[in-house]
């Protein structure tokens, strides 16, 4: 029996093809080639690309694409032996360093590889003269032309690109044949200005410790400025004289090195709050001023491996959950590469998550911080929305606060009181206690002209949950009882389940809008009824003013009506009707309705109470119980 012969490691073309799926897109591809450049010392470095005009089928006018790549610095140059090594898998001076960017020896290769299929790899050191180049190509490799890496021999660079050269030490990296970058995997276009235009910003921010240091970066000949995420470095920006974010929180942990356990590595935490200025009010995110600075994009955390960035966004849960109103704020951790696999480093650079230990640690010191620049920028945006002056908002928080503690209920004739004689109306000041006890989950109490706020003892959230269980069985049996048409009945049924569930789960905001919409229902199911229409239609001088401008003449059918009034009143209008038709019923029992429905949907401009951010259970029962009396009211 002969024996079988010895196979190759590597099936050549099929290992490179699927190297080419590595994961790296145009950006962090570039990356990679700065990495390099950094690391060898460079204080410049050029992304020159080679645009054309292509007519793609389909297409009436030709798009512009990228079809070269060169990325050129004046570092510190290869040797022969090295620059031989450069295009290698594994190969790297460098392999296995913990004190740099640059360790596994991969990334200029597999970066280049999966954007084209050509790379020449060029160098001088030490101002030897021409450069010397070698090559990978995946084209030659398929074809079984190209089965090592040749011996690298002197080239003649462009004139273009020999200009940006050093004279003395220099790397040139070209990526032809970029397939990659003509098109996605689907055949949509790349356009080459998209691609650069996402180069730059990635570089701008990826990189501004690198260029605060004193490295230029140019992209297609400009000049890359930095963008600080914080916001606390303003010299090297689009704009300089920017006033710049205040360092709200900084920290420092130690974290045990994998492998080495008695050694430890410094982690450094920052936090900021954006100027004022920029944050005066909801919605000024979206503004012009905002975007220039690119502050509808600044919702994450920048993590970064020795100062360069390795991944920006959402670091759930090692932060609370991402909100719009986290871009006005900023978060920076810097880790050393010794702790790569705290993070899960991989071998691109790209992405880091830290394991679930350190994930714990970090959300402890994080968390408290964060939700606190979260109050604070809301507080403000408070000010803004009531009119209040500033200080006198402030003093009114802080006199509540402390009349709670110390006779363990407040309202608001007690705060006025204390102002010492500031103009301030006892409605302002209830508007400013009404946000107050949504934040704390207060209870309150009136004596029908002013409400008296206090914490709920344990007992009295007992009593709620009771109270609770009785109005949804009330509710639930009205609704059932009612002579309202059975497809009404039907959906204020399964929106109250809804609602229920919702509550179970401590999901407040859903289950107040669910009442809410309840409510709606009942209210046009109660008006569509023959006992409300019917008297209506035979004295139309009688009905109430809304369906009288609707043209009660017109209609033959009790149907009709109905139909009508379903299709042009609006919630506004039932309210108005429904206590035009039930004398028991106070307005301000819809009204109550109406206003913490809006409070989480609103479409339409509210008076006080203002919105709420997130209503506990005793608001939440508030409204129920509101909707429950509401019901029994309407329904009978």
């Amino acid at each position: 029996m002969k024996e079988q012969e010895g196979l190759p490691l590597l099936e050549l073309e099929t290992a490179y093809q699927s190297l080419r799926e590595s994961g790296f897109d145009f950006s962090t591809a570039i990356g990679e080639l700065i990495d390099n450049s950094v690391q060898a010392n460079a204080k410049r470095i050029d992304i020159i690309p080679k645009i054309v005009e292509k007519k793609l089928e389909g297409k009436r006018k030709p798009i512009s694409i990228i079809t070269q790549v060169s990325v050129v610095d004046d570092g510190d140059g290869m040797n022969e032996e090295t620059l031989n090594g450069c295009p290698q898998l594994g190969y790297s001076t460098r392999y296995n360093d913990r004190k740099g960017i640059g360790r596994f020896g991969v990334g200029a290769t597999y970066a280049s590889i999966s954007q084209c299929k050509r790379t020449t790899f060029c160098s001088r050191s030490n101002g030897t003269g021409n450069f010397l180049a070698t090559y990978i190509d995946l084209d030659e490799i398929a074809n079984e032309v190209q089965t090592d890496i040749p011996k690298p021999s002197e080239l003649h660079l462009p004139e273009d690109l020999e200009g940006l050269c050093s004279a003395s030490s220099s790397t040139v990296v070209v990526w032809e044949k970029c397939d990659r970058l003509q098109s996605d995997a689907n055949g949509k276009p790349f356009q080459a200005k998209v691609l650069l235009d996402e180069l730059t910003d990635w570089v701008s921010r990826a990189y501004r410790y690198s260029i605060w240091e004193g490295v230029e970066i140019y992209v297609d000949s400009e000049k890359v400025i930095t963008h600080d995420p914080l916001y606390l470095n303003a010299g090297q920006t689009e704009f300089p004289n920017d006033p710049c974010a205040i360092e709200w929180f900084s920290d420092s942990i130690n974290w045990s090195i994998p492998n080495s356990p008695e050694k430890t590595s410094s982690i450094s935490i920052k936090l900021t709050l954006l100027p004022e200025a920029w944050r005066t009010k909801p919605g000024i995110g979206r503004s012009k001023h905002a975007r220039e600075r690119r502050i509808p994009d600044n919702e994450g955390v920048s993590v970064l491996r020795h100062h360069r960035e390795v991944t920006f966004g959402n670091l759930w849960p090692t932060v609370p959950g991402q909100q719009d109103i986290d871009r006005w704020w900023g978060c920076e951790i810097n880790f050393e590469p010794e702790l790569d696999e705290c993070w899960k480093v991989r071998n691109i650079k790209k992405g880091a998550r830290p394991i679930k230990e350190l994930s714990d640690k970090l959300n402890e010191i994080l968390a408290p911080e964060i939700r606190e620049l979260r109050k604070e920028i809301q507080n403000y945006w408070k000010d803004w929305e009531t009119g209040i002056p500033t200080d006198i908002l402030r003093d009114i928080r802080r006199i509540a606060l402390s009349l709670i503690e110390k006779n363990g209920s407040v309202t608001a004739i007690d705060v006025q009181d204390l102002l010492s004689g500031r103009t301030i109306s006892i409605d302002d000041i209830s508007r400013v206690l009404e946000d107050l006890a949504i934040e704390n989950q207060w209870d309150w109490t009136t004596d029908g002209t002013h409400r008296s706020y206090s914490p709920l003892s344990s007992e009295q959230l007992s009593q709620l949950e009771s109270e609770r269980e009785m109005c949804f069985e009330d509710l639930r049996c009205a609704i059932e009882d009612s002579n309202i048409e059975q497809k009404f009945k039907d959906v204020a049924l399964f929106d109250l389940e809804q609602a229920k569930a919702a509550y179970e789960t401590r999901a407040f905001k859903a289950s107040i809008v669910m009442f809410g919409a309840i409510a709606e229902g009942l209210m046009l199911g109660v008006i569509r009824t023959d006992t409300v229409l019917k008297p209506m239609m035979m004295n139309p001088q009688g009905a109430p003013q809304h369906i009288q401008e609707l043209g009660i003449g017109q209609f033959s059918q009790p149907e009709e009506l109905a139909n009508e009034i379903s299709e042009k009143l609006k919630f506004e209008h039932y309210k108005q009707i429904i206590v035009d038709l039930k004398p028991d019923i106070e307005i301000l029992e819809v009204q109550r309705i109406q206003n913490l429905r809006n409070t989480i949907h609103p479409w339409e401009s509210i008076k006080p109470p203002q919105k709420f951010r997130d209503p506990g259970p005793t608001i939440a029962i508030n409204c129920l119980s509101s909707l429950s009396l509401l019901a029994e009211k309407m329904l009978t």
